[in-house]
């Protein structure tokens, strides 16, 4: 399973503008741990997952400092595996970590 939340046209756009990114990042990651702190993991996903890739566009483009870009994505990593580890998608789970993992590897 591949994970994708942003489609093509929104993952250009957030690319492009890293202001809107960064509103799009914190309103997806706030609405995520809503939904997670209430129980609600099904839908909390997509908005983790949306943070989760914004972060990762964040920290690959170094528009903003990379402490606080390196943060919000292991912050967005979490918050996506938990919500799938408590939906009993252990390998979701295990997959996003290990993106991450990879992820701080490379840098």
């Amino acid at each position: 399973m591949k994970l994708s939340f942003l489609c093509d046209a929104h993952r250009q756009e957030l690319n492009a503008n890293v202001t809107k990114a960064i509103r799009f990042w914190q309103e997806g990651f706030d609405t995520a741990q809503f939904f997670n702190d209430q129980g609600l993991w099904i839908e909390a996903i997509p908005h983790a997952g949306c943070a989760f890739e914004i972060a990762e566009i964040l920290a690959t483009n170094k528009d903003i400092d990379a402490a606080v870009a390196y943060e919000w994505f292991y912050a967005s990593s979490q918050l996506l595996a938990n919500a799938f580890n408590n939906l009993g998608y252990k390998e979701e789970a295990y997959q996003v970590m290990g993106l991450a993992v990879e992820r701080f590897d490379r840098e």
